[in-house]
């Protein structure tokens, strides 16, 4: 199981530049990385992007989402939704850091 974690206060404004870092992942061809809403079924995710294959750990720089809510970043295996671990929860607001 990887570790996921989202950098600083965890209080984004939308659009805000988020730093994740992964550690630990499987390291398949086609595992990925998504960022939701937490609560959400594993198919309803706002960003996205794959791994690479062979890689156990990651940075991941994205904007955070626009809409202000709850969010979780998950990784999933081989391009399904086999959920291997996710981040605890951070939000979007528009007061951010």
């Amino acid at each position: 199981t990887a570790t996921i974690t989202v950098a600083g206060d965890l209080n984004f404004k939308p659009g805000e530049s988020m730093t994740i870092t992964m550690v630990g992942s499987p390291g398949n061809a086609l595992d990925w990385l998504t960022v939701a809403l937490v609560g959400a079924g594993p198919g309803s995710y706002l960003q996205w992007v794959y791994v690479g294959a062979g890689v156990t750990n990651r940075t991941w720089v994205t904007p955070a989402p626009k809409a202000l809510g709850n969010y979780e970043v998950r990784l999933f295996l081989n391009d399904g939704f086999t959920l291997n671990s996710k981040s605890g929860p951070f939000s979007v607001t528009r007061k951010g850091k």
